[in-house]
Order: C-alpha cells, then sequence, then structure tokens
C-alpha cells in the first residue's frame, strides 16, 4: 500500500499538469484567435470582416464595371483602367481574403473540442436508445403473454355486449321505420277526412322525428320530409279557405245558426292556424275580404234602395226621374230620402261588422286558450262564456304534457315565442275588424260628401238628424272594435267639416238678416208672440239647470238677483209657466238635480209649431221677475240665441265654433244698435226724423234683455265646452257683457243729457222772467211761471216715456240722477238772482221752487240718493232767513 500510494499522487500530479498544459494551450489558442488584441471568441472574425469595404458586400458589385474599379482603389474619375491599377486591386482583394480565412480559422479553432464533444454525446445517446428499444420489445411481448393467458375471455364478453347493443338499436330502428311509415299513411286519411288538427299532430310527431337525425341513411325516407312540408302546405292552404269561406256574410247561415256551431267549426281552422303561425296573415286577408264586403254591400244598396227612393220621392213632387249619374240623384234626395238611405247603408255594414265581432271574439279567446295567459285580452275585447269544447281540451292537455316533459329553459324559450306570436294574432285581429269599421266610416263620408253643399243649407232639424244617425253609426261601429278604436278619422272629420260649413252658412245668414233688419227696424215696440217669450224661457231655465248639475257656477244678474231676493214670481202674462217651474219639477221635492249628462237632460227648444196653437200676445218678454219691452231686431236676436243654443245642444262638437259665432253676433247687434240710435245712424238709414227718448228707452231694453239672458248662455255653453278651453273661450262672453254694460251705461247717460239740455234750455229764460217778476207788486196768491211749468212739463213727459218701458232698477237711476242735477243746478242758478229786494220776486222763486221741487219729489229715486230733496231744503233755509230779516 506504501509503495502505491507514491505512485498515485505522483499520476495525480502528472495528470494534474497535463491538464494545465492542456488548458494553456486553449488558452493560448483564444488568444490567438482573438488576435491578439483581448478580442473574445468570434469578435476575432467580426473585426476582420469590418476591416473590409462595405461595396465588396455589395449584390451588384461587379469588377467588369470600371467604375466599381475605381471606386475600389480610389482612383480619380475617368481615368482609364490599366494593368497597374489591375495588379493592385488583385493585391488588395487577396489581402482581404486572407485576413478573413486566417480568422475563420482560428474561431474553427477554438470550437474544435466542443464539436467533438458533441460527437461522443450522439453516440452515447445512440447506444442508450437502443437499449430501450430492446426492453420495449421485452414489455410487449410480456403484455401480449398477459393479454392472451388472462383477458380473452372478458374481451369476448365485452364484444357480445356491443353486439346485443347494436340488435337492439336496430330494433329500435325498424320499429321507427314502422311507426313513420303508419304515421305517413295515417296522413293522407286525415287529409281527406278534414281533420286538420290530427294531422297537425301526426305533421309535428313526423317533423320530430326527422329533426332528431334518426333517420338519416335510410334510403325509403330520402323524400319524407318534401313529402311532409307539402302535405303540410297543403293543410295550411286548406285552413286557410275555410276559415276565409266561414268568416265572410255569404256562407250559409244555417249551418252557423248558433254561437256554438260557429265556434265548433272556425275554433278549430283558428287553433290550426295559430300552431302553423299563419294566423295573422289569414286574418290580414280577413280584414281585406270585410272591406270588400262592405264596399260591395254599400254599392248593392245605392243600387237597390236608391232608385226606389227616387222614384217615391219624385212621384210625392211630381217629378219625373231621369238617367242622371249618382252623385247627380244622391244631391237630389230630400233629407228624409237620404235619412233612409243611411239607415240602409247602416242595416248593411252592420251585418257584415256584427259577424266580424264574432269572428273576433272567438279569434281572441283561441289566443287567450292557446297562450295560457288571459291579460293578452283587452278589457272589452270580449271572451266566449260557454264550457270549454273536446277539441280545445285536447289540444291543452297534450300541450300540458308537452310542457311537463320538456326543460325548464325550453318551457321559457317557448313561451316567449308563443307569446310574440299571441300579440301579432291580436294585433292582426284587432286590424281586421278596425279595417273594416274605417272601409264603413270611408262610405259614409264619401255619401255624405256628395251631399256636402246640400247639408249645409238644411234646416237645424234636418241636418241634426244627419248628424245623429252619423254619431250613431259611429259608436255602434267603434263598439264592436272592442277599446281598440280605429286610427282613421275619417268620419269624424267630415262630420266636424260639414257641421262647421253648416254653422258657417248658418251665421251668415243671421248675420246679413241682422245687418238689414237693425238698418230697417223703426225702433217701435212691437208685439211679443208666444214663440219668443217660450224661447226667453227656455234659455233662463236652461242656465239654471247647467248651474244646477255644478258644470259652472251660476253668475246672477243684476235682474236674477233682484228677482231672487224680492221673491217675486216668474210668471208671465201670457199664460207661460214660469222660468222656475221646470226646473223645480226637475229638481224633485227636495230641490237636488239627478246626476244626468247636461246635454241628456236639457230640453229642446220650444218650436214655432208648438205655439202657433197659442194666439194670444204680450207687450214684453219676461225675464224672471223683469219685463223688457222689445223691438224687431230685439226679438230676432232672441231667436237667433235660441237657435245657436239648439245647435250646440244637438251638434255637441260645434260649442267652441258656437261660442265664436254667438260672439260675432252679440257684438254686431251692439255695434249696430249703438251707431243707429246712439250715434243717430237710424235717421239716415230708417228715416227717422230724430232720436227720442223713446227710441233710446227700447234700445236699451234690448240690450238689458240680452244681458239678462248672458250668464244664461254663458252657463249653458260652458256646460258643453270642454274643461281645456273652457275658461278661454268664456272669457270673450264676459268681454262681451261688459261692453253691454258700458252701452246700457251710455244710453242711461244720453237720457240723462237730453233732461240736462232741456234744463240748460229753460235756465236760459229765467233773466227775462225775472224782471217781470219783479216789476209785479202783487206778493200773494201768486201761481208757479210758464218756466216752472214748461220745466216740470219736460220732467213728466220723460217720466211718462221711460216708466212703461224701463225696469225699475233703471227708473231710479235716472231718475235719480235727473233730480240730482235739478237741484243743484236751479239752487246754483236760484242764488246767482238779483232780486233788488223784491218781495214779490222772491215770491215767485219760493212758489216756482215748490212746483220743481214737488214734480222732482215724485220721480222715483232711491230714498238716500244724493242730492234729491236739495232744492226743497233750499226754499226752506231762505224763508227762515226772510222771515228773520222781516222780523229785525
Amino acid at each position: 500500500v506504501r509503495e502505491r500510494y507514491p505512485r498515485f499522487v505522483a499520476a495525480r500530479d502528472a495528470a494534474a499538469k497535463a491538464e494545465a498544459a492542456r488548458k494553456g494551450i486553449k488558452e493560448k489558442q483564444r488568444a490567438e484567435a482573438r488576435g491578439g488584441g483581448g478580442r473574445q471568441m468570434g469578435e476575432g472574425l467580426v473585426w476582420a470582416m469590418s476591416e473590409v469595404p462595405m461595396e465588396f458586400f455589395d449584390a451588384d458589385y461587379d469588377l467588369a464595371r470600371a467604375e466599381a474599379v475605381q471606386e475600389s482603389l480610389r482612383a480619380p474619375a475617368g481615368q482609364p483602367a490599366t494593368a497597374s491599377l489591375n495588379l493592385l486591386l488583385q493585391e488588395k482583394l487577396s489581402h482581404y481574403l486572407d485576413q478573413i480565412e486566417v480568422h475563420l480559422l482560428k474561431e474553427i479553432s477554438a470550437r474544435s473540442d466542443s464539436f467533438f464533444q458533441a460527437l461522443a454525446v450522439l453516440k452515447d445517446l445512440s447506444v442508450l436508445m437502443n437499449k430501450v428499444c430492446d426492453k420495449i420489445v421485452g414489455l410487449r411481448e410480456v403484455v401480449r403473454s398477459l393479454d392472451e393467458q388472462l383477458l380473452l375471455r372478458a374481451r369476448r364478453m365485452q364484444q357480445m355486449h356491443v353486439r346485443r347493443s347494436n340488435l337492439l338499436a336496430v330494433h329500435q330502428k325498424v320499429k321507427l321505420v314502422e311507426s313513420v311509415s303508419q304515421n305517413h299513411a295515417a296522413l293522407q286519411l286525415l287529409m281527406q277526412t278534414a281533420d286538420f288538427a290530427s294531422a297537425l299532430d301526426v305533421i309535428d310527431d313526423i317533423r320530430k322525428v326527422i329533426g332528431s337525425g334518426e333517420l338519416v341513411g335510410l334510403h325509403c325516407f330520402r323524400h319524407l320530409e318534401e313529402q311532409v312540408e307539402l302535405t303540410a302546405i297543403e293543410v295550411d292552404r286548406i285552413m286557410m279557405a275555410d276559415f276565409l269561406r266561414y268568416a265572410r256574410m255569404d256562407v250559409d247561415e244555417d249551418q252557423l245558426e248558433e254561437e256554438d256551431q260557429l265556434q265548433n267549426i272556425l275554433g278549430p281552422l283558428a287553433l290550426g292556424l295559430l300552431r302553423t303561425a299563419k294566423l295573422q296573415g289569414v286574418l290580414r286577408m280577413h280584414g281585406e275580404n270585410l272591406v270588400e264586403d262592405i264596399k260591395s254591400a254599400v254599392k248593392s244598396v245605392l243600387t237597390n234602395v236608391l232608385p226606389q227612393l227616387e222614384t217615391v220621392h219624385s212621384s210625392e213632387r211630381g217629378e219625373e226621374g231621369g238617367d242622371a249619374g249618382l252623385g247627380n240623384k244622391l244631391k237630389h234626395l230630400t233629407s228624409d230620402a237620404t235619412l233612409l238611405l243611411l239607415e240602409a247603408v247602416y242595416a248593411a255594414c252592420e251585418a257584415h261588422l256584427a259577424k266580424a265581432a264574432q269572428v273576433r271574439a272567438l279569434v281572441h279567446w283561441v289566443v287567450s286558450e292557446f297562450s295560457g295567459t288571459h291579460p293578452l285580452l283587452s278589457p272589452g275585447a270580449g271572451s266566449l262564456t260557454h264550457p270549454q269544447p273536446a277539441w280545445m281540451t285536447e289540444y291543452t292537455t297534450s300541450a300540458n304534457q308537452e310542457a311537463a316533459g320538456s326543460s325548464s329553459a325550453n318551457q321559457a324559450a317557448a313561451g316567449g315565442l308563443r307569446e310574440r306570436l299571441c300579440k301579432e294574432v291580436v294585433a292582426a285581429n284587432v286590424a281586421a275588424v278596425t279595417g273594416a269599421v274605417e272601409a264603413a266610416h270611408g262610405r259614409w263620408a264619401k255619401l255624405l260628401g256628395v251631399r256636402a253643399d246640400i247639408h249645409a243649407k238644411l234646416r237645424l232639424s234636418e241636418f241634426a238628424g244627419v248628424m245623429d244617425a252619423t254619431e250613431g253609426f259611429v259608436k255602434s261601429t267603434e263598439a264592436g272594435c272592442a277599446g281598440f278604436p280605429p286610427k282613421g278619422r275619417v268620419l269624424k272629420a267630415c262630420m266636424h267639416a260639414q257641421a262647421k260649413a253648416f254653422l258657417n252658412h248658418t251665421h251668415q245668414n243671421c248675420m246679413s238678416k241682422m245687418a238689414t233688419l237693425l238698418e230697417s227696424d223703426p225702433w217701435q215696440a212691437t208685439a211679443v208672440d208666444a214663440y219668443f217669450q217660450a224661447t226667453a224661457s227656455w234659455l233662463y231655465e236652461a242656465g239654471a239647470l247647467a248651474a244646477k248639475l255644478d258644470h259652472e257656477p251660476e253668475p246672477l244678474s243684476e235682474t236674477r238677483r233682484a228677482s231672487s231676493v224680492n221673491g217675486h214670481s216668474r210668471s208671465g202674462a201670457n199664460g207661460h209657466a214660469s222660468a222656475g217651474k221646470p226646473l223645480q219639477e226637475e229638481a224633485g221635492t227636495d230641490g237636488k238635480v239627478e246626476d244626468v249628462p247636461f246635454r241628456s237632460a236639457m230640453p229642446s227648444m220650444p218650436a214655432r209649431e208648438d205655439t202657433a196653437s197659442s194666439l194670444t200676445t204680450a207687450e214684453y218678454v219676461q225675464v224672471g221677475a223683469d219685463k223688457y219691452h222689445m223691438v224687431n231686431s230685439g226679438l230676432m236676436v232672441l231667436n237667433m240665441l235660441g237657435e245657436y243654443i239648439e245647435l250646440t245642444r244637438r251638434i255637441p262638437l260645434l260649442a267652441t265654433e258656437v261660442v265664436h259665432r254667438v260672439a260675432e253676433l252679440l257684438k254686431l247687434f251692439n255695434s249696430r244698435t249703438c251707431q243707429l240710435v246712439l250715434g243717430a245712424g237710424a235717421m239716415q238709414v230708417s228715416g227717422l226724423k230724430s232720436i227720442t227718448a223713446k227710441h233710446l228707452a227700447l234700445a236699451n231694453q234690448s240690450i238689458t234683455l240680452i244681458l239678462a239672458l248672458l250668464p244664461s248662455i254663458r252657463s249653458v255653453l260652458g256646460a258643453m265646452l270642454p274643461e281645456k278651453r273652457h275658461k278661454l273661450l268664456l272669457c270673450e262672453l264676459d268681454r262681451l257683457e261688459q261692453d253691454y254694460r258700458l252701452h246700457r251705461d251710455e244710453i242711461h247717460s244720453k237720457l240723462i243729457a237730453i233732461m240736462n239740455e232741456r234744463l240748460q234750455f229753460h235756465r236760459r229764460k229765467i233773466p227775462q222772467v225775472l224782471e217781470e217778476w219783479i216789476k209785479e207788486t202783487k206778493e200773494t196768491g201768486l201761481q208757479p211761471s210758464e218756466f216752472a211749468k214748461a220745466l216740470v212739463k219736460e220732467i213728466g213727459v220723460l217720466q211718462r216715456v221711460l216708466s212703461p218701458l224701463l225696469l225699475e232698477s233703471e227708473l231710479l237711476l235716472i231718475f235719480g240722477r235727473v233730480s240730482s242735477n235739478f237741484n243743484t243746478t236751479l239752487i246754483s242758478s236760484f242764488e246767482r238772482l238779483d232780486l233788488k229786494g223784491s218781495a214779490a220776486a222772491a215770491e215767485h222763486v219760493r212758489v216756482d221752487g215748490i212746483h220743481i221741487a214737488d214734480c222732482l219729489a215724485s220721480l222715483p229715486a232711491k230714498a238716500d240718493a244724493e242730492g234729491t230733496g236739495m232744492l226743497r231744503n233750499w226754499l226752506e233755509k231762505r224763508s227762515l232767513e226772510v222771515e228773520k230779516g222781516q222780523a229785525t
């Protein structure tokens, strides 16, 4: 051991030295490869290549070009290439090449050890792979032997199980083929027997089988899907044709005598079309058929009924019918014939729309049962109340079973599709009925449009009959839409246009008649016929009724307030009922009016025929407790106001327009009355010699009557106006009332001014009378002078003229101001007299003053009126002063 260890140490040292030498050689070679510059491996080659000019590396560098050679040698441009230049270039290229080769060899030498090491590793890896392959071969042999010895029986068992599963699948496929074949054969039989519900079930079953892919690859069923789709199309076509046929009016009504029969025939068809998503399209076609049927029905009525009406009314008028066109025939019909024609058109349209309403209700019921969500129906859509039929029970049962076997996600998706489909069907169903209603409205509007010019010239009763028939037709037809009114407003627009044209024509006639009558009116009191008294009472009662129904607070006029305070009865001198009596009968014993629409509660305007039997006439029109003496124009404006209110009652849609027309009429009457009476225009147009106090009083009576009736007119019109425009429109009547009050006040002022003028006229005679008084010596037993008698006579004439005509309140106002003016003026005149100490003149002043004061005291005036009794007080005071002077 001792000898082997030194050898081991020596060998280890020698190996260490050899390893150190080998490392030194490698470092030296690396240093040489770096070119002695301390470069890293690979940097020497990079440096050598960087020493070579870049033009030698260009892809298009070619020594055959002289320019390239000159650029490489840096020779001047244009110098020819010589042998010395070529030799120099060759030397330069050789130098660059040698330099790069030397560095390339150094790099290869520095990496040679790595190459050999990699080669050794590859050899070791190859040997290892061979060993692994040998082991894998051995393992495969072991596995094969184990498989043959242990798993052969288990494998055979598995194969038998697989074969059994395959045989079962083939058996199921054969049974499916048999079932599909039977269903396909049964489908043809169901088509022949028109059992479309069962046919749709069979089609759905076959479609499910085809959609599952179980028939893919079966040659016998290669055309099955196409055949089923053609059959489904044929089923849809037959159901659509049957639905449209039974939904029309031309079907034998014996088959559809009862609603149950209609349900049993159309119900399954509607359900089948709903299941195939074809019902909305069929309903659109149904709506088109309804439109065509209604147009044909109206045309048939015009063809059959119009000649009969034309013949009957032509014979009544003694005319001969011609071959005029349809439009001319319609224009030549009387109002009664027109109403009969409209009734025939209404009956024809109503029959079709009633059938359409039944179909709509049935379809809505089917849709609600199909969707299972009854809120799809609108509140007025209607539903069938009889027990559910067998065909619907079968469908709902099968649908519930199918829904129970599907997942919640599928149920939610199917429910969404079904709800969307049902909404589309409901919309199409409503559109079918509303389209038919719009068609009926269009036909009706066309008939009215032909006679538009004639309707504008009819009497109110005749035109109101046409409007009532039209309004009844609109309400009846829209009721069949069950809460879905038609979008079109053709007929309503036609009604409004013709009503407005009628109003304009009526208003033009009223304005022209009023203007003519005002210019020709002699402004004399006229006898009042019973018709005008009934009209005034009707207007007054209508206003009270409107206030009772709380349509508007009743604004009390001055006369109405006075009559209610004083408790006067409202009975007229003509034997007419008082204005309050019918209202009390309407209100009942407890004084409460029933809560009914104002239009239906308001009585109609009295007709001339109703009052023609009464031959009595009166001198005045009585409204409440007040009596009004009238002129011709005043009675005419009263009649026109009644006609406007009656027009509003009969045709409420004109209420807004009537307010403007009433205001225009009253403005015309007010302005022309002011021009003719106050402005003395009647002296030129009516031939009056002068405008007297009586003319003024009669004009005042007409103005005051309108003021008394304006609150009633305002209440009645306000009850028929829409709430949005109520205050805006009635403000116009309020302004008009202010104008009438101003006009009345101006008439009062004019009457007072007349008496002031007469006073000033007689006052200018006082200086002349005074000279005569001073010359007299008689101091007792004096009589009133001519001055006092003339003045008292003037006052008496005015009192006799105004007292029978004006209201008591007006008399108090006018004569109160006249008395005040006379008292103050006469006192002022008597105080300025220079009696020159004449006792006779003083006595004359006292006698005339007492005579005039007695006359003024007899005038109607308020007891507390300012200025009344001043002249008497002044005379008494003057007498006391005279007595005191004599005593002293």
